[in-house]
């Protein structure tokens, strides 16, 4: 199973790396500045990577739910065992998606 979580997340770090190195270069920074500014990025790269884990254990979760028929697929909506559904609009990376939850 492959999507935009693969590809998103290293994109956001890899614009992380970008805008630090580029924050560092122009803007005159104390060596204590640029190492709490260093010392961002590594936390937010940590960040990135966590709830890129996050992301895969639920996608992963979701998509078994579904296989083994736990969750039901009708059309655009996602159904729980309980009834209660959400929309789930499939869509490409760079199109708009909305989410309602609501019960039958």
């Amino acid at each position: 199973m492959r999507g935009p979580a693969d590809w998103v997340f290293p994109g956001w770090t890899l614009y992380v790396e970008y805008a630090t190195q580029k924050i560092a270069e122009t803007f005159p920074s104390s060596e204590e500045e640029k190492r709490q500014l260093f010392h961002f990025r590594d936390t937010l790269k940590q960040l990135l990577l966590g709830t890129q884990r996050q992301a895969r254990e639920k996608l992963t979760t979701l998509y078994k739910a579904v296989a083994e028929g736990t969750y039901g697929v009708k059309g655009e909506r996602l159904y729980e065992p309980d009834g209660t559904w959400m929309y789930a609009e499939i869509r490409t990376p760079r199109g708009e998606g909305h989410r309602r939850r609501g019960r039958v």
